[in-house]
């Protein structure tokens, strides 16, 4: 306790020591509101770094996932150009082909489809061939092998 002043004088001497003490305490106040203001925002920042740090590594992660997706794709993309290349090659090949064997079967569609001759003439045609042809093998087999050439 602070001591008393004695006389009529006392009240100013109280007064002021009550000033002081209410300062004191205003003073205590904001320290402890500083204090205050000081953990929050430092437990603020501390929170914010971890989710920097977070969002960082998922970030980074994502990413380096996005940029390996991009590769695959890019050659999946060349080795498709290449199939439809050699696809296009192959195509054209065929295509030649298919127009060669088109223009051979022109060329080949008179002799099946000739209307000069009636089918028994054809068929009297082919029978003297087959005739001509096993007599040409009855040559080629002195030992009279092949049933076709035993009688003659």
């Amino acid at each position: 306790d602070l001591p008393r002043p004695a006389g009529a004088g006392a009240a100013p001497l109280w007064s002021g020591i009550s000033r002081y003490n209410a300062m004191i305490k205003m003073l205590e106040v904001v320290k402890s509101d500083f204090e205050r203001t000081v953990r929050k925002t430092e437990a603020s920042e501390a929170e914010a770094a971890a989710s920097f740090v977070e969002f960082d590594r998922t970030s980074k992660t994502d990413i380096s996932g996005k940029d390996m997706t991009m590769q695959l794709s890019q050659e999946d993309l060349e080795s498709t150009k290449n199939a439809i290349t050699q696809a296009m090659t192959d195509l054209n090949s065929q295509q030649k082909l298919l127009d060669t064997a088109l223009k051979t079967l022109e060329d080949l569609k008179p002799m099946c489809i000739d209307t000069t001759m009636s089918y028994a003439e054809r068929t009297a045609k082919r029978e003297e061939e087959i005739a001509a042809l096993k007599k040409a093998l009855c040559y080629l087999d002195p030992n009279k092998v092949e049933s076709e050439c035993q009688g003659v």
